[in-house]
């Protein structure tokens, strides 16, 4: 019992770390459209002056 309950420990801790990675890259990845987005635009408003 108790090996099976440190193999089921590893599988979360893996599952876990694996989720929070993907978090991270989909933060990043969204934050950085966003960003890209408002520089843009603001060079698009600078132009127009």
């Amino acid at each position: 019992m108790k090996e099976a309950i440190k193999n089921n420990k590893k599988i979360i801790i893996i599952g876990v770390f694996i989720i929070v990675l993907l978090l991270i890259g989909i933060t990043y990845a969204y934050l950085r459209t966003t960003l890209e987005g408002q520089k843009e635009y603001v060079i698009r408003a600078g132009t127009l002056d």
